[in-house]
């Protein structure tokens, strides 16, 4: 599996959203239960900014794995890889760098 070793922004945002069951009876009762045993996955939004030739090896990569297959990333701060897929990718090629934004969704395989 490859690793994406390009250096990110500080300030990446990450965002939780437990899948979950629920079930709803009358008088408005619900109850309610994890959705698997990986039901905490994190996605992540990551900016990058970096010269135009590490910039496109970059969108390469994300090309490459087209949205579906993952791939290893390291977030900031974090001792422990996780396995990620990109989705969703956009660059803005500015004079001298190349801005790019990706949202990395964590995936257990």
């Amino acid at each position: 599996m490859e690793i994406f070793n390009w250096p990110i922004k500080p300030g990446m945002k990450t965002d939780f959203s437990p899948r979950i069951k629920e079930a709803q009876f009358g008088d408005g009762y619900a109850q309610r239960s994890p959705d698997g045993i990986n039901y905490q996955l994190r996605k992540m939004n990551v900016m990058l900014s970096l010269k135009p030739q590490a910039a496109d090896e970059a969108l390469l990569f994300l090309a490459r794995h087209g949205g579906y297959k993952s791939f290893i990333f390291r977030p900031i701060k974090s001792n422990k890889p996780i396995t990620v897929i990109c989705k969703k990718w956009s660059s803005d090629r500015k004079v001298l760098k190349t801005e790019i934004s990706a949202e990395f969704e964590e995936v257990v395989s």
